[in-house]
Parts: structure tokens; sequence; C-alpha cells
């Protein structure tokens, strides 16, 4: 009689748990992209304050340019599908020679291009 009242009782918590485990894991990933299996795209999305905080520190971490200030950066629509969706619209140079900055921050836009997709943006309304 004992069993009989024990066993369903740990089934509908284990399942309680389930539930609550999905939800959680669900509900964690809201906003991000999935990968999809069959995609070749490997690129990480990121916003475009969050890319262009990452090609200042790039730039920034080279000899000779302590003092860049920022990129702007800019949406655009690929030509083909693994083709960037994003370039610089403006280079913050600062006080830093713009022909060394320029020379530092080609390699790093193209390969910035190749690892990272601009995220859509969001509607505030």
């Amino acid at each position: 009689m004992l069993t009989w009242i024990l066993i369903p009782g740990a089934c509908a918590w284990f399942a309680l748990l389930l539930l609550i485990l999905h939800k959680m894991a669900k509900n964690g990933d809201e906003g991000i992209p999935k990968k999809k299996w069959w995609s070749r795209d490997r690129r990480v999305s990121k916003t475009a304050e969050e890319l262009e905080s990452t090609i200042t520190e790039a730039v920034k971490a080279a000899p000779g340019c302590e003092a860049f200030v920022g990129v702007i950066v800019q949406r655009t629509t690929p030509k083909s599908r693994l083709d960037a969706n994003w370039e610089l619209r403006g280079i913050k140079f600062g006080r830093v020679d713009r022909r060394i900055a320029k020379e530092v921050l080609t390699p790093i836009v193209e390969r910035m291009q190749r690892e990272f997709r601009l995220l859509p943006r969001l509607s505030t309304a």
C-alpha cells in the first residue's frame, strides 16, 4: 500500500523538477539566435556597441595606438549569405597617426568581419 503512494508522488516531483529545468533553460537563451547544425555560418552575433568596443580595444592594444578613440559600425546588406552584414562607417582617430591606425585597423576589421555578425536592431516600440 505504501508503494502505491510513494511511487506516484516521486514521479510527480520528478516531472515537476524536469518542467522547471526545461522552463529555466528555455528562458535563459532568449534573444540569442540558435545555431543550426546545417548552417555553415559560425560567426558570433554581437550588438553594434559590443562590436565597436571590441574593435576599439583591439586597436588600442597595438603599439602606438593607445590614444585611439573608437569606430562607428554600420549595418549593410550582404551580397551573399556568408558576407559580413556590417562595415565601418567612421573612425575616431584621436591623437594617433592616421596612417599607423589604418594599417592596424584594416586587418582587425577583416578578421572580425569573418568572426562576428551584427545583431538586428531591436525595436523599442
